[in-house]
């Protein structure tokens, strides 16, 4: 599967956030969709720099990184002001490789997630991988979101 590598500069971000592991990742993040979609919590995010929404997944941890945050919410220009139910994080300089998911949703992006965990070459730095949800998905006919992965710096390809 194509990608392009990119470096990025840190960035500050705000969502709800959700402990989970890889066991009960796939049903209790379709169910946190829903939960910040239905509140319409994007609205709620102070000083977003743009109108994409983010799925961040990051805080790995355990055995081969089997726990996990995953927050959804939008990138912000400062902290000044966290919503009560809210976190903030500060997500670290680091290179992407990053892969364009084309198709329906959930399963183009699924099926790039497959082969995201499937490649043994990709070594992941494991800080910080995240969903961007931009203008493109909302194309009723030909919908794309990108999947950024953090890589190790040595494995720039």
């Amino acid at each position: 599967m194509e990608h392009r590598t990119v470096f990025l500069n840190e960035f500050r971000f705000i969502g709800i956030e959700l402990s989970t592991n890889i066991e009960r990742a796939e049903e209790e993040i379709a169910a946190h969709w829903e939960k910040f979609i239905a509140l319409n919590l994007q609205d709620s995010i102070p000083n977003s720099v743009d109108s994409e929404i983010l799925g961040l997944y990051t805080d790995y941890r355990g055995a081969i990184k089997e726990n996990f945050s995953f927050i959804i919410g939008c990138r912000v220009e400062n902290f000044d002001m966290v919503p009560e139910g809210m976190v903030a994080k500060t997500i670290p300089a680091a290179t992407y490789a990053v892969f364009t998911a084309k198709g329906k949703f959930p399963d183009a992006l699924l099926e790039t997630w497959q082969f995201v965990l499937e490649d043994e070459e990709l070594e992941r730095n494991f800080l910080a991988d995240f969903e961007v949800y931009g203008e493109k998905f909302n194309d009723p006919e030909h919908p794309e979101m990108e999947l950024w992965i953090g890589i190790r710096e040595e494995t720039i390809f």
